[in-house]
């Protein structure tokens, strides 16, 4: 009663606290693997796309012939990556296939041959030198793919964030190490099953690891 009669002499925005705590139950367990076999469905799809593109480039004549539809079918795949993106537990990942599904689609107008051979896309925004991926890599096929794997990685290391969040809301118990076995083989994941089903690990310097660039 004496801390209700403090309150009644405070002003109005002096009495607003905020309270963090963790929104969500076991069921977003069960949710992170299908989520990750999704967005490998999605880079799987990007890479052949990737594929489509560079085979057709042998030849500038095919390349103009499907450069229509090879357009729209990246642009669908970046609209796509980006919905999932929004609506899923792993918008990293998903948001690097989007890029890296945006970038080919932007490139394609300024693909350029030399006498006969593709020599990547250049322009006059470009000074004449072969444009750029997100991230500053020196465009070429091999370099989408690679972005690809990364996506992948991420997405991963996104399970792991959300599998140590967990740990930290309820505790090491059947469902979440059920969830992480279910992922243990993935990329990003791969090298932090083990310490995310340990007792003994600290979640500070392990949230810093799955956080970190490399492993």
């Amino acid at each position: 009663m004496k801390q209700l009669e403090a309150l009644k002499g405070l002003p109005e925005a002096s009495r607003v606290w905020t309270f963090e705590y963790r929104a969500w139950d076991d069921s977003v367990l069960a949710k992170l693997d299908p989520q990750l076999e999704e967005l490998a469905a999605l880079a799987r799809e990007a890479r052949a796309l990737v594929g489509r593109v560079e085979r057709s480039c042998d030849d500038p004549d095919r390349f103009r012939r499907l450069e229509k539809e090879l357009l729209s079918a990246s642009r669908l795949l970046e609209s796509r990556a980006n919905a999932f993106a929004d609506a899923g537990l792993i918008p990293a990942g998903a948001r690097e296939v989007a890029r890296t599904a945006g970038d080919l689609a932007g490139s394609m107008s300024i693909f350029k041959w030399n006498e006969g051979k593709f020599d990547g896309p250049s322009s006059y925004y470009t000074n004449g030198k072969r444009a750029r991926l997100h991230g500053g890599r020196e465009f070429s096929f091999d370099a989408l793919r690679g972005a690809l794997d990364e996506a992948l990685i991420i997405g991963g290391r996104e399970v792991g964030l959300w599998i140590l969040e967990d740990r930290a809301r309820a505790g090491l118990r059947p469902p979440l190490l059920e969830a992480v076995d279910r992922s243990a083989r993935r990329p990003g994941v791969a090298d932090f099953a083990e310490r995310l089903k340990s007792a003994e690990e600290p979640d500070g310097p392990l949230l810093s690891r799955i956080r970190a660039v490399a492993g």
